[in-house]
């Protein structure tokens, strides 16, 4: 791609054929960024042709432009299905947090040129995307709020030269409905200040009954919410010893303390979202986020093995389905998008990920367990739900093996789990250095979205 800093010659051109890599990115296509069936010349301008009516069915259509503009998502590397085609309209509170468009064009298609606001790139090989590295990587678009003219020329030769095949034109405005536009980012003193100040109030107390009792948890609503769009829900579980009833001490976490705290204004610009953090029940003693066999009052810790894995029993306990009710409960009432829910867990909350995504996986979209036990024997129900995976390999609470061996499992049996081992990290030193030095941690959860 040349043009917005790339290099014209770093980027091998390539023969696009129907089917080639890329096409699984999404529905609609014959080829990488192609829309099959399409041909011959035609000129479409305007975003009426090109919004969220005008493109709507191609991929093969005689009535539908033989050109449209679907969103990427770069960091799934892969274009976001509700998304193809583009509307004319974007809210950023409901894209991913790096997101680029991707024409899609007709299969003879050799190169495209782009048009933003004067400044012209050229893509000299599939799938062809408004934004690349050197390398055709495709990077995040850093579209200002407001509203953006892109163009798009294709052409049969892979330098862009002579007359182009197609043309077309769409106005997408980025709006930053349930945000503030106007914010700028504080240093790092500022924000932790806002956070000392401030958190026990922004995490609102609350209580919630369902069929197993009463959960007590705590709820962060976005400072600008909105209800005309739909937020994501970011769900924390905490480790054993915040099982309680109080509704206090479950948010101590570098997840809410550190530089990378998810309810400060800072992150919050950048991950808009609800954050939930229900508590665990005490009573009874042996009650956690799993429930294993085994495990009883007289004995809390029979039936976890020495190689970090235990059997799942068939009922989970009070705690654990009260939390899959509440967020169940939580769309009638409040703006969220269902399918983007996160569930993240350190230790015991560990355990909980891997528990309450193998028992409701249509539930979640994104698991990130940190330092926990699990059943390998369930790895099957979580096929479709990406993970990543922390454990220090100096843990001497919950053996690095367990999450060794259920991060091999499913990328074995087909899923997808990200792994990293911290050499020489204890237990709790895992989720500091997680929370706090893992940059791509966030981008990657925010990212998700619960397969159908």
């Amino acid at each position: 791609m040349l043009g917005l800093g790339c290099s014209e010659d770093a980027k091998p051109a390539a023969t696009q054929t129907a089917g080639s890599a890329g096409s699984s990115s999404g529905a609609g296509a014959g080829g990488a960024g192609q829309v099959a069936g399409s041909g011959g010349a035609a000129s479409i301008a305007g975003s009426a042709g090109g919004g969220a009516g005008g493109s709507a069915g191609s991929g093969g259509s005689p009535s539908s432009p033989p050109i449209h503009f679907a969103l990427f998502n770069v960091v799934t590397d892969a274009v976001e299905p509700s998304y193809d085609p583009a509307p004319d309209t974007l809210h950023r509170v409901e894209l991913p947090p790096r997101f680029t468009l991707e024409a899609r064009v007709p299969a003879s298609t050799l190169s495209v040129k782009f048009s933003v606001a004067g400044n012209d790139t050229l893509d000299a090989a599939a799938p062809f995307r408004l934004t690349e590295d050197a390398q055709g990587k495709a990077q995040a678009w850093e579209a200002a709020f407001g509203s953006h003219e892109v163009k798009v020329a294709t052409f049969a030769s892979a330098d862009g030269t002579g007359t182009p095949a197609h043309e077309f034109s769409q106005t997408i405005e980025l709006r930053a409905t349930g945000m503030d536009a106007a914010f700028t980012p504080t240093d790092q003193p500022t924000q932790d200040a806002w956070v000392t100040a401030n958190l026990d109030q922004v995490l609102e107390p609350k209580m919630f009954t369902g069929s197993a009792g009463m959960l007590p948890y705590r709820l962060y609503t976005p400072a600008h919410y909105d209800m005309s769009v739909k937020y994501p829900v970011f769900v924390y579980l905490h480790g054993r010893g915040q099982r309680g009833s109080d509704n206090e001490g479950t948010y101590t976490s570098q997840l809410f303390h550190g530089p990378q705290s998810i309810v400060s204004p800072n992150l919050q610009h950048r991950f808009p979202s609800f954050v939930i953090v229900p508590q665990c029940g005490d009573m009874p003693a042996h009650q956690e986020w799993a429930h294993w066999i085994g495990n009883s009052e007289q004995d809390l810790y029979a039936g976890l093995g020495q190689d970090g894995s235990y059997m799942q029993h068939a009922d989970p306990f009070p705690s654990a389905l009260l939390v899959k009710e509440l967020v169940q409960s939580l769309s009638p009432n409040l703006s969220i998008e269902p399918a983007r829910v996160y569930l993240v867990g350190e230790s015991m909350g560990g355990f909980g990920v891997w528990e309450f995504t193998t028992r409701w996986s249509d539930v979640f979209a994104v698991g990130v367990p940190m330092a926990g036990y699990s059943d390998r024997s369930k790895v099957s129900s979580i096929l479709q739900i990406p993970f990543w995976v922390f454990h220090g390999d100096a843990d001497q609470s919950n053996p690095v093996a367990g999450s060794r061996a259920m991060v091999e499992a499913i990328n074995t049996a087909g899923g997808s789990a990200k792994y990293t081992e911290y050499a020489g990290v204890d237990h709790n030193g895992t989720f500091d250095k997680a929370w706090s030095e893992e940059q791509e941690l966030l981008p990657f959860i925010y990212s998700q979205r619960r397969k159908p």
